[in-house]
């Protein structure tokens, strides 16, 4: 079992996204549960920023992913990074199969700027 949480999660395209909280994955990457972080809890992965997941047939390079964010932002400025990955097509739309786990990081949540992390504000992905 894998045990990730962030500030924000965004688990699948058009939910909600969860603040301060954690989900499960098992040996399989498919996804068991969720929940509110309410204390420090042993063998929990805690990122900064949005952890976001991917069906993995769905699975690009961080780089692709990052690319089509970018032209997403600059068609939709002002939208908020959720409805940008809502839009982007590549949220995972069924967490009854293999996911996999991207982290974004570093970004205004409602205004983000999609860039390389290389050292300015800009915010980055990766894949976990």
């Amino acid at each position: 079992m894998k045990k990730y949480a962030a500030h924000y999660i965004y688990l699948k395209e058009g939910a909600d996204p969860e603040k301060l909280s954690y989900f499960i994955l098992d040996e399989n990457d498919v996804f068991v549960s969720s929940g509110p972080l309410l204390q420090e809890t042993e063998a929990i992965s805690f990122y900064n920023g949005i952890l976001f997941l991917v069906n993995k047939k769905n699975d690009l390079p961080p780089s692709t992913i990052l690319s089509r964010l970018q032209s997403l932002q600059q068609k939709y400025p002002g939208l908020p990074v959720f409805r940008i990955l809502d839009l982007s097509g590549y949220m995972a739309k069924d967490l009854q199969l293999p996911v996999s786990v991207y982290h974004l990081d570093k970004l205004d949540l409602f205004s983000p700027e999609f860039g390389t992390n290389n050292g300015g504000s800009c915010g980055y992905i990766e894949r976990l």
